[in-house]
């Protein structure tokens, strides 16, 4: 039997694409995404950290599955995205139940990761500040009308108010005929709206 993955995102677009990319991997290797968290072998919160309100709802959910991972030491709980990034040695000091952290630059990596966490390692990887050009595919699309197409990943601007580069690294343009192609096949799969996701 398949394991059972519950992936939740926090924040942006940006956050709901990789969320996307997350799942579509897990789906290609066996596993099985779920929406309800108790029924879930591993938790995966694709985290925010724009806002203290978000990191504080993560930190309740962490609250919340570590009770249960008391009694069911199998139970795999990840961390993802700019929180872990931001706070990666916080969490992984602050809140011994968690299994996996992961930034948004290392989720490609997820797959590997996740199957070295059930081999009991504890697992850190927020070490990748670059993204890669190309993304990979496959890709889980949780709409059927709409979707996000990622132009680039990062930013260089380090405007005073901003942790987008310090939490996604710096700016990544993907290949044109990259986007195009990936804009022609929604197309052809019945996407009438597509969102370009990131700075022009």
């Amino acid at each position: 039997m398949s394991k059972k993955i519950y992936l939740r995102t926090f924040g942006c677009q940006m956050n709901d694409r990789d969320s996307e990319l997350i799942a579509g991997m897990l789906i290609e290797k066996g596993y099985e995404v779920c929406d309800d968290p108790d029924s879930a072998d591993v938790v995966l919160l694709n985290t925010c950290s724009v806002r203290q309100h978000a990191e504080d709802r993560v930190k309740g959910l962490i609250h919340k599955f570590s009770a249960r991972k008391k009694k069911d030491p199998s139970f795999r709980i990840g961390v993802l995205g700019c929180m872990s990034q931001r706070h990666g040695e916080m969490l992984i000091k602050e809140f011994p139940m968690v299994d996996i952290v992961v930034g948004p630059n290392n989720i490609y990596d997820l797959p590997e990761l996740l199957e070295r966490s059930f081999a009991q390692e504890r697992i850190f990887a927020v070490n990748n500040l670059k993204r890669p050009a190309t993304d990979v595919n496959p890709a889980h699309r949780t709409g059927t009308f709409t979707s996000f197409v990622n132009i680039t990943y990062g930013c260089d601007n380090y405007c005073s108010y901003c942790i987008v580069p310090y939490v996604r690294g710096r700016e990544v343009s993907r290949p044109v005929k990259d986007i195009v192609k990936e804009v022609k096949e929604l197309a052809e799969k019945g996407f009438k709206e597509v969102t370009l996701l990131g700075r022009m």
